[in-house]
């Protein structure tokens, strides 16, 4: 983080106080901070005079405060032309927003990212993954999607983990993590790995995609 004019120390310290990182419209989107913990902040190009583009300069004004309710975001999922920034619960409507790109007339923005209200009610938990084009996201619930990606339609919340909750909701799911390997989703709690199979989906009684899943037990895990 390079000392621009016009922001101090202080004001440095927002963006290196950040936990969560995101890369959308070739921008880099932070956030997590735990004094401004409804903020997103991106960056832009400066240039500094000599031709070179500077992009990790964020400007003071570029940041968004999510959303009306105090519970904080704890995830970011890029997804097609849209950025979904989640909530933890709460007692709050807007535990999703949906922010896109719009093209201003300003040399000093000139883009800019509105957001919209994609859904309320279920919270994040934390651990969150785009899988192949499926928005996944660890809930009180289970395992979670957000619809579909177009922001022309309100999104609706998919459940993707009903063959596995019995087991799954009795795990640590506010520390698990997540990641993708040759074509499965893993979750990783608690020296359990639960693998969901992008291969076999059927649609459920609800006409919702499912995965098949299978359970790992007994994998190795240590502290820190």
């Amino acid at each position: 983080i390079k000392t621009v004019g016009g922001i101090t120390k202080k004001e440095h310290g927002i963006i290196e106080g950040c936990t969560l990182v995101a890369m959308f419209d070739n921008h880099i989107f932070l956030s997590g901070n735990p004094e401004f913990p409804r903020h997103i902040f991106y960056n832009s190009i400066k240039y500094d005079g000599t031709g070179i583009p500077d992009a990790t300069y964020f400007g003071q004004l570029n940041y968004y405060v999510e959303g009306m309710g105090e519970a904080p975001v704890v995830a970011m999922i890029p997804a097609g032309d849209s950025l979904l920034v989640l909530k933890s619960d709460g007692d709050e409507e807007e535990s999703l927003l949906i922010h896109t790109a719009r093209t201003t007339s300003s040399d000093l923005k000139p883009k800019e990212y509105p957001s919209s209200r994609g859904h309320g009610g279920i919270g994040c938990l934390g651990s969150c993954i785009n899988f192949r084009d499926d928005p996944l996201f660890l809930s009180r619930f289970g395992v979670d999607a957000l619809g579909h990606v177009s922001t022309k339609y309100r999104r609706a919340i998919k459940h993707r983990s009903s063959l596995v909750d019995v087991r799954l909701l009795n795990c640590d799911l506010e520390n698990a993590s997540v990641a993708e390997w040759n074509g499965y989703l893993l979750i990783l709690t608690g020296g359990k790995i639960f693998m969901a199979d992008s291969r076999q989906v059927f649609n459920d009684q609800n006409g919702d995609t499912q995965y098949e899943w299978y359970y790992l037990e007994d994998i190795g895990i240590y502290r820190g």
